[in-house]
């Protein structure tokens, strides 16, 4: 799980399912989204995948190794950062 450090390099924060956009002000700020290669299903962090035991609030980098696209059964490595 993500200490709080300082992550500088985006492609690493993205790989790690961390926060990458909000707000300094508001306090604010929202998971990278994932969408699978394969068919285009998109993992919401806010939402999880609590059919298959991922529980809302749950960054993608915290996804089981074994976790596979609902939709279509792809592996975890074949998810993307959504831009």
């Amino acid at each position: 799980m993500f200490s709080g450090g300082l992550i500088s390099d985006l492609k690493a924060q993205r790989q790690m399912g961390i926060c990458i956009r909000g707000n300094r002000e508001t306090g604010r700020y929202r998971m990278q989204k994932y969408v699978c290669d394969v068919c285009g299903w998109v993992y919401d962090p806010q939402v999880g995948d609590p059919d298959n035991g991922v529980k809302p609030g749950t960054a993608f980098a915290d996804v089981p190794a074994d976790w596979v696209c609902p939709e279509c059964g792809a592996g975890k490595s074949e998810f993307s950062p959504v831009e």
